[in-house]
């Protein structure tokens, strides 16, 4: 082989070489921005989730309070009514005895 062809056959590795390095570069800085997309998409996500869920532990605690200012009143009437109802047994009774002394 003649040094001009041996010459002739490293500049062509050389420039195959050189569009190998720059698909390289390509390819990494293709997956460096789909990672950081996909990064970012999945910090958004996390947002996402974490608000989510945030909500629902407010909108939870906001339906306990409801369910427990229910529960009070409800067991406010209960006792009104529970109380009446021993009144009305007492006035009963009452009136039982005073029929009977009659």
């Amino acid at each position: 082989m003649s040094l001009p062809r041996i010459q002739s056959a490293l500049e062509k590795l050389e420039v195959q070489l050189s569009e190998t390095q720059s698909q390289l570069k390509r390819v990494e800085d293709l997956i460096r921005n789909n990672r950081a997309e996909s990064n970012s998409k999945s910090d958004k996500m996390l947002e996402d989730q974490g608000a989510k869920f945030t909500s629902l532990k407010t909108e939870l605690s906001a339906m306990r309070t409801d369910v427990n200012t229910m529960k009070t009143g409800i067991s406010v009437r209960i006792d009104s009514i529970d109380k009446r109802i021993n009144n009305l047994e007492i006035s009963f009774k009452k009136l039982e005895e005073t029929l009977r002394q009659e």
